[in-house]
């Protein structure tokens, strides 16, 4: 999702292609053609990192302030909240807790998605080696089958056969925290885990020090 700093006006039914208005239902063929080339024009460059052009894949940045939708509170969650608070199935667990927020918080370790040491299960896609999050599938595996589920694709919703006829993707640069086996996220370079306790201690880049301790925690 995109916040309102970044909605676009595309070209509506009855405009002309460099027109501008709101989209009124199924578009024919013709039109489609309009918004597409509209969409092509205007979309690049756009959110650099996150909109792939040639996929027309969009993965939104937790972390850039213009993506509406935020990282579950928990430190060992990977979910993804609609709120600036816990997940779903986090709230639920800590209901059933007897423990304080910020000891849920810093404790809690979801068993959906984590082995016991903490470490990511890898993506259920077979052969991709990135860490699995919502629906046991990497970031981009997922993006990629909830497209597929808005765009109601046959397949889309039988995980099953959507995994098994999805191909892998090539692997991501480890976490730069020695002995970190989970993936580094682009830009910083660290896991997500790790991206947490950065800015637990109030910083905004890993630099070697920062990195040195994080290895020897």
């Amino acid at each position: 999702m995109s916040g309102p700093g970044n909605v676009l006006a595309f070209p509506g039914p009855d405009d002309e292609p460099d027109g501008r208005g709101p989209v009124q239902g199924a578009l024919a063929p013709a039109q489609a053609e309009i918004w597409t080339a509209w969409l092509s024009a205007n979309a690049h460059p756009w959110r650099v990192g996150e909109w792939d052009a040639a996929t027309w894949l969009f993965t939104g940045d937790i972390d850039n302030r213009s993506t509406v939708a935020y990282r579950c509170t928990v430190a060992a969650c990977d979910r993804i909240s609609r709120t600036q608070a816990l997940c779903d199935l986090c709230e639920k667990a800590f209901r059933k807790s007897e423990l304080a927020l910020e000891e849920f918080r810093d404790g809690f370790v979801p068993d959906r998605n984590r082995v016991i040491d903490g470490g990511a299960r890898p993506c259920i896609v077979a052969g991709c080696p990135r860490d699995g999050a919502v629906w046991g599938l990497c970031a981009a595996h997922g993006s990629l089958r909830h497209k597929d589920m808005m765009r109601k694709r046959p397949g889309a919703e039988d995980l099953e056969a959507w995994v098994a006829a999805a191909a892998p993707y090539d692997p991501l640069p480890a976490c730069l925290v020695g002995g970190c086996p989970r993936d580094g996220r682009p830009g910083s370079g660290i896991c997500d885990l790790h991206t947490r306790r950065l800015k637990a201690d109030g910083l905004e880049k890993a630099d070697a020090a920062w990195l040195d301790r994080q290895a020897r925690s």
